[in-house]
């Protein structure tokens, strides 16, 4: 080809990549739906169910969103993730679904409106220019559908807006809300330790108690039956009730914390329950002893002379590999923090959910659960069945811990409040929105590693230079040798 050939060929390459480059943006402008999410758990792509219940709305669901143009920088990202996800919920159905944003600041209308939702002006705090500033801002929303409506005062509290979203909307068109049944006198975990349970519970189903201390009854209770942790004896009359409740396909959950931890980081082991004989019948034991695991968290603990921060066995750090997500109720879950949890014996029917890792052993010494006390790897090293399942004959779900729904532990951990929901909607056969409530941003546990597997990756990180070195010398001796010998051939 001469010079002028590839010239042309030059100059139509770069005419090509720009034509190329102009109907990329073509595209994206008139299909902006149309995008690529490479992410592993397709955070950015609207869930089946979504799709499938914003495209069937038969009538208007308004959507309206107040929010202020001035906004601090972190929230931002959440103000520009709420709009991406409502324009994905739009390009569904145009017809039956419509979203407004308002801004209370510049508009008096807007302004009475949200107050009318319960919708009131936030207090960002910024550092400007080395100062500190107040400013005043909205940042919340509104679902209508005829003289019903859902609000969500903070928009930024919410991890998963998908999740919110169409749960929202389906409980305004349907009008179906799960109803669940909620056991007390017992000395189940008290209100003040599970506020954010507490409150998604109580904004999401229809919830009753039952006191079942005594001779207390389930009779005309309806739901799926929440046993949080209860640390006292049920009653014979009670445990039949609970027997019945089981034995009649009634969801329930159990969530059974076998040791009692007090603030010293002493133990208690908990008295049997006189429910134990009711799990049983159905394949699941739990055994009255400690899990530890080098699969752990690392926690912040406080003494006398101050703070530390120290690798925990108590707290067990269940990884992907070892959650069942095979399990409708395990969809999307990615890792769980379980504190001081029993493991479980599985027999007959029932199926594992959860597994600790393959380094976890067992402990019934309780008198020091500190950090500071040295805790020797036991011989018994194995994968623990730590929750399991039955739908055979029944409909229940056993977890060996109560404390993972706690404020201290959910808050650190998205999933373990979404492990408990996702189990609430499972046994109420409400399935079709679990897909997309552990839908959410997180990082990757990072793997656990052996001693000696440990050693080979040190040695290697100090050798691999001196080698790469060694190889650079050696080749470069070959080839000034090689040009010596075809210089004096």
């Amino acid at each position: 080809m001469n010079i002028r050939g590839r010239n042309i060929f030059t100059a139509m390459t770069g005419i090509n990549l720009i034509l190329a480059l102009v109907l990329i943006n073509i595209v994206i402008n008139f299909l902006p739906e149309l995008k690529l999410d490479l992410t592993k758990n397709k955070l950015h792509t609207l869930s089946p169910a979504t799709v499938k219940i914003v495209h069937n709305l038969k009538d208007l669901v308004k959507i309206k969103v107040y929010l202020s143009s001035q906004l601090p920088p972190n929230a931002k990202p959440i103000a520009d993730n709420l709009k991406t996800v409502l324009a994905d919920f739009q390009n569904l159905n145009k017809t039956n679904l419509e979203v407004s944003y308002l801004d209370p600041l510049k508009d008096d209308k807007a302004k009475q409106e949200a107050q009318q939702y319960g919708i009131q002006p936030l207090q960002f705090s910024t550092v400007n220019n080395d100062k500190l500033e107040v400013q005043t801002g909205y940042f919340g929303l509104a679902m209508v559908y005829g003289n019903k409506q859902e609000v969500l005062s903070v928009a930024g509290d919410v991890g998963n807006l998908e999740y919110f979203l169409v749960s929202g909307i389906k409980k305004l068109t349907t009008g179906a809300t799960s109803k669940v049944v909620l056991a007390g006198g017992n000395g189940e975990v008290a209100d003040t330790e599970i506020q954010a349970f507490s409150k998604y519970l109580n904004d999401n189903y229809q919830v009753s108690t039952a006191d079942l201390s005594k001779d207390g009854t389930l009779d005309g209770k309806d739901g799926t039956l929440l046993v949080l942790g209860p640390t006292t004896a049920f009653s014979q009359k009670a445990a039949e009730e609970v027997k019945r409740w089981v034995d009649s396909k009634k969801g329930a959950l159990f969530l059974i914390q076998t040791v009692t931890v007090n603030d010293t980081l002493q133990g208690t082991m908990n008295n049997k329950l006189g429910i134990e004989d009711v799990l049983k019948d159905k394949g699941i034991e739990i055994q009255p002893t400690l899990i530890l695991d080098a699969s752990s968290t690392i926690a912040n603990f406080r003494t006398q002379s101050g703070s530390f921060l120290s690798q925990y066995p108590y707290w067990v750090q269940i990884r992907p590999e070892n959650i069942n997500q095979s399990l409708p109720p395990l969809s999307g879950i990615q890792s769980l923090l379980l504190p001081w949890v029993s493991p479980l014996s599985i027999s007959g029917k029932a199926k594992v959910m959860i597994y600790t890792s393959s380094r976890s052993w067992t402990s019934s010494d309780l008198s020091n659960l500190s950090p500071l006390a040295k805790s020797t790897m036991g011989t018994d090293l194995s994968k623990k069945p730590v929750a399991a399942l039955v739908t055979d004959n029944a409909r229940l779900a056993v977890v060996g811990d109560a404390d993972f729904i706690k404020d201290q532990f959910a808050s650190n951990d998205q999933n373990n409040l979404a492990l408990a929901f996702n189990l609430i909607d499972y046994l109420s056969q409400d399935e079709s929105l679990l897909s997309i409530r552990a839908k959410t941003i997180q990082n990757p546990p990072l793997q656990s590693l052996n001693d000696k597997t440990i050693q080979i990756i040190r040695g290697g990180a100090i050798s691999a230079p001196l080698i790469l070195l060694g190889l650079i010398g050696l080749l470069s001796a070959m080839i000034r040798k090689k040009k010596q010998s075809s210089i004096y051939a």
